[in-house]
């Protein structure tokens, strides 16, 4: 699979081999689903929201990058319940880690120089019970965000926006 050309995210899916040819364009949702399928996962593999030019290159043909603090300011995560999540997407989805812990979160918080949640168990707690985040099966300590994290990430922690 390669990414296309167009900066809307639309990927080109190749598939091919013992008789069969599949050249198909898709969007980014439906790459995550066919990557979860193929990597065999219960861990939903997902395109990060409005991460549009976070690695690859400009018009310029330099190398563009999103800091954590602008994925922060960007994902509008006021409450560190939110914080939490946006940084867990973060760590997953730019950074490249398959999963993230505890210690991981509260790292980032002083890489993009916030304040550490005075409760952070509480929070972290808080993030969990939502059903933004979840422990992987059989990897205690590890987590991902979920489908329900990643919603609130798309929809700027807003309540009534809907996307």
């Amino acid at each position: 699979m390669a990414q296309s050309e167009t900066p809307n995210d639309t990927f080109t899916l190749n598939i091919s081999g013992f008789g069969i040819k599949v050249e198909r364009k898709i969007d980014g949702q439906t790459l995550a689903a066919i990557m979860t399928i193929i990597m065999g996962t219960d861990k939903p593999v997902a395109a990060a929201p409005d991460t549009k030019g976070t690695s690859g290159a400009s018009s310029d043909g330099a190398a563009v990058q999103m800091s954590l603090r602008e994925f922060l300011d960007g994902a509008h995560a006021s409450r560190k319940p939110d914080q939490i999540v946006a940084i867990g997407h973060y760590i997953t989805q730019i950074e490249g880690q398959a999963n993230f812990s505890r210690d991981d979160v509260k790292a980032r918080f002083a890489v993009a120089r916030e304040p550490m949640p005075a409760n952070f168990p509480r929070d972290f707690a808080l993030a969990e019970k939502a059903g933004m985040i979840a422990e992987v099966h059989g990897k205690q300590g590890r987590h991902y965000v979920t489908k329900t994290g990643l919603a609130a990430i798309r929809r700027k922690f807003s309540k009534d926006k809907e996307k």
